[in-house]
């Protein structure tokens, strides 16, 4: 299938989606992008250990003894830096938007957070960590081989990378245009698809962890739906207050239809959107 000019590909060897070509937009399209929008306000998110994401996080490094220096690629705000930092790493972050980086350093007080792509950790003088994450940006690269292999000349011996991405094979198969198609998601990733890229970059100790289908999978979704026909109102009346709007209706989601929104989830007992994969460096 096609998406704009890209071929939309599955190698049923892998089972990874990709998109042909793969091509990374650059740092402007994420500057211009509505997705990330709130980060021209300085919007500030809570640094939450409700995320799914950060407890198994936590969790696997407390049972595994993970502790040190910690590199986040794609570090956006700085949201999960400042939870790793409560954690007790010490912490360090790229990202290619310098919003993001400029709330991380002067709203979070995160010194170590440079602007960049991930190629530019090359330049930055950085190494020997202990744990390397990437959270939500695996998907947005056109090589992820190649970040992976640079992740893995970064970890000191034992050291273990966390790679959280968006789920290929998700139910049920709530997909949004804007947000899963390239030139945004290059790829989209199941578990067998991490485990070949790990392999193949010299990893052991393999973990891939599912996260299930919760209210939040479907609040997202919901929003974005929603998000879409305000957006497109907006432009057909001339008037301004999308933002507001949008925001109005986010808490009306979750005050009013979060309760309703749980109970479908536990009926559904599908398979959330996020996949978390853990790779020990060897000896």
């Amino acid at each position: 299938k096609k998406h704009r000019n890209f071929d939309i590909l599955y190698c049923a060897a892998c089972q990874l989606q990709f998109a042909d070509p793969m091509e990374d937009p650059g740092e402007s399209f994420y500057r211009e992008s509505s997705i990330y929008q709130d980060r021209s306000y300085s919007k500030l998110a809570d640094v939450s250990a409700n995320d799914w994401r950060y407890r198994r996080f936590a969790g696997l490094c407390s049972s595994s003894h993970l502790r040190g220096r910690l590199l986040d690629i794609g570090c956006g705000d700085g949201n999960f830096l400042a939870f790793a930092k409560q954690e007790g790493f010490d912490v360090y972050g790229i990202d290619i938007d310098q919003r993001g980086v400029t709330i991380a350093r002067d709203t979070r007080n995160l010194a170590n957070v440079a602007c960049g792509a991930w190629e530019d950790l090359a330049k930055s003088g950085w190494t020997a960590f202990d744990v390397v994450t990437i959270f939500d940006m695996l998907e947005h690269v056109s090589s992820p081989r190649a970040l992976i292999a640079a992740v893995h000349g970064l970890l000191e011996p034992c050291g273990a990378v966390f790679i959280a991405v968006p789920r290929l094979d998700r139910r049920p198969k709530m997909f949004l245009e804007e947000v899963d198609s390239p030139p945004h998601h290059l790829t989209l990733w199941t578990a067998k698809a991490l485990r070949v890229l790990l392999e193949r970059a010299g990893f052991g100790e393999i973990q891939v962890l599912e996260k299930p289908l919760t209210a939040e999978n479907l609040k997202g979704h919901l929003f974005w739906k929603i998000r879409k026909v305000l957006k497109r109102d907006s432009a057909l009346s001339g008037a301004s207050p999308l933002r507001s709007r949008s925001n109005a209706f986010r808490k009306l989601v979750e005050i009013a239809l979060m309760p309703l929104l749980a109970v479908v989830a536990w009926s559904l007992r599908g398979e959330g959107h996020t996949l978390l994969a853990v790779g020990r460096k060897n000896l």
